[in-house]
């Protein structure tokens, strides 16, 4: 039996981080990762059984970090896009890589709902705390569904673009949570909707 030393788990874990990355949990390669880390490709099996146990281990910081926010943001009352907003940043800036494998390239693997629930959470949260306050015509679903999208959609462009510096990062979170969430309660009469005329 082969004994597994710590040094080469660690380099199997990183080459499997920038392969995840680059290809995607399907079309990862388990004999790039073992190249990578200097290994040969039947070595990488004394480490990792196979590859859904590796990505599972790559992600399991960042995953674990996005359970706990969506755990705390559906038992807080009166909570703010602002706040869930900084708090993704704080996953993100923790977790770099394997936050950004679990939101772009986990499709077909087991963590691949995590996004879905992430947006689920928001959607909830939105439906439950800031809906009712928004003018008549908004209070539905479909307008909360489309407004969780757009904010964690821009999100994700956000954190997908950062470039090392934090303070731009949160500003721009800032201001697009504040751009979507803050005017709406406002427009009760300043919208318009016109018929066209028959022609």
């Amino acid at each position: 039996m082969q004994i597994q030393k710590e040094e080469i788990r660690i380099r199997i874990l990183e080459a499997a981080g920038a392969e995840f990355l680059a290809a995607g949990f399907q079309a990862g390669s388990m004999r790039r990762i073992a190249k990578a880390a200097g290994i040969t490709a039947g070595n990488i099996y004394a480490y990792f059984p196979g590859k859904e146990a590796l990505f599972i281990q790559v992600v399991a910081p960042a995953m674990k970090a996005i359970r706990q926010l969506m755990d705390t943001a559906g038992r807080e009352s009166n909570p703010s896009m602002t706040t869930l907003a900084n708090e993704i940043a704080d996953v993100f800036l923790a977790h770099r890589l394997p936050f950004r494998i679990l939101m772009e390239k986990a499709e077909g693997s087991p963590c691949a709902g995590i996004r879905q629930d992430l947006t689920q959470t928001a959607l909830e949260r939105v439906n439950r705390e800031y809906l009712p306050r928004l003018p008549a015509a908004f209070q539905h679903s479909d307008f909360a569904a489309a407004l969780v999208h757009a904010a964690l959609s821009g999100i994700f462009v956000l954190l997908s673009c950062y470039d090392g510096n934090e303070s731009q990062l949160r500003t721009s979170l800032q201001g697009l949570v504040q751009l979507l969430f803050t005017r709406l309660p406002q427009l009760e009469g300043s919208l318009e909707i016109k018929e066209e005329a028959a022609v």
